[in-house]
C-alpha cells in the first residue's frame, strides 16, 4: 500500500448560519478545502477514499438537496503517512457562484 496526501475542494452546499443580534437563521453557499492523508494501492483509489472520506464529514453540515460537488485539486504520493488520525476539518469559503 502507497500513501497519499490529497487536496480536495469541494463546492456547492448550503450551509446554514447564524447571523446578527437575534440570531436568526440564514443559508450561505459555500465551498471548502481539505487535505486527507490516505494509504490505498493506487491514486485512484487514494482519490475515491479522500473524497469518500470528506463526504462522510461535510454531508451533515449542508442541507438536503444541496450536495457538495467535489475533485482533486492536488494528490501526491508521500513517504509514508503520519501517525495520527485519519485527515479532519475544512476551511471554508464563500461561494456566491458555486463554481469554486
Amino acid at each position: 500500500m502507497l500513501s497519499y496526501r490529497v487536496l480536495l475542494e469541494g463546492a456547492g452546499g448550503l450551509m446554514e448560519e447564524r447571523e446578527g443580534p437575534n440570531g436568526k437563521s440564514l443559508l450561505h453557499p459555500r465551498g471548502f478545502y481539505t487535505t486527507r492523508l490516505v494509504t490505498a494501492a493506487d491514486e485512484d483509489a487514494a482519490r475515491e477514499s479522500a473524497i469518500a472520506s470528506a463526504l462522510r464529514e461535510a454531508a451533515p453540515l449542508i442541507q438536503p438537496g444541496h450536495p457538495w460537488r467535489i475533485h482533486v485539486a492536488t494528490i501526491e504520493l508521500v513517504e509514508s503517512t503520519v501517525e495520527r488520525e485519519e485527515g479532519r476539518g475544512f476551511t471554508f469559503f464563500a461561494d456566491e457562484d458555486g463554481v469554486h
